[in-house]
């Protein structure tokens, strides 16, 4: 997390800065995407981590695997900490 504070005409606000990663599950094995969430969870200033929910590729070849978003998210969830 990063806190921001700025001082603007009306005095000094404090806002909150979250950052997140978001995966693809497109053309992509399993191990592949554990890989890429273990590296993720390792990394203290991630927040969430986010996929989409589609059932087919949408931005490559659709003939290529998709790991469904739900199934993806609960394997994950029970891997990782953050």
């Amino acid at each position: 997390m990063v806190i921001v504070v700025s001082s603007l005409d009306c005095g000094t606000t404090v806002e909150v800065m979250r950052f997140a990663f978001k995966t693809s599950p497109q053309n992509t094995t399993w191990q592949d995407m554990l890989d890429v969430w273990q590296h993720a969870d390792d990394i203290d200033i991630f927040e969430s981590g986010w996929t989409f929910d589609h059932f087919y590729p949408i931005f490559s070849d659709s003939t290529g695997p998709c790991l469904e978003g739900w199934t993806t998210l609960t394997r994950v969830a029970q891997l990782y900490t953050n």
